[in-house]
């Protein structure tokens, strides 16, 4: 199960029931000084190579909550500043078979 963040920049993956593998996205810095954008208003990045890659990072569910198991699905939630996963599982199975 893959989810990608509505504004772009990361995805999430749920690896063999257990572990969240977070995947973030290379991202285009803006220009930090104001002097520079001055000069060329239709620049909006660093024109110096290309931006910095974080790497991907694991996140064990038990580390989140201990009741955390089967996971049913995840989603990201729009409009939030940092990416905000939201997780809807099951702590108990509950299925006739």
């Amino acid at each position: 199960m893959v989810r990608a963040d509505p504004e772009g920049r990361c995805a999430a993956m749920l690896a063999h029931g257990r572990k969240l593998v977070i995947l973030p996205f290379r991202r285009e810095t803006k220009i930090e000084d104001p002097d520079l954008a001055s000069l060329d208003p239709t620049m909006t990045t660093v024109s110096s190579g290309r931006a910095p890659v974080m790497s991907s990072y694991t996140i064990s569910l038990r580390d989140i909550d201990e009741k955390l198991e089967n996971v049913l699905d995840m989603q990201f939630l729009y409009g939030y500043y940092e990416p905000t996963l939201l997780i809807l599982y099951e702590p108990i199975r509950t299925f006739p078979g």
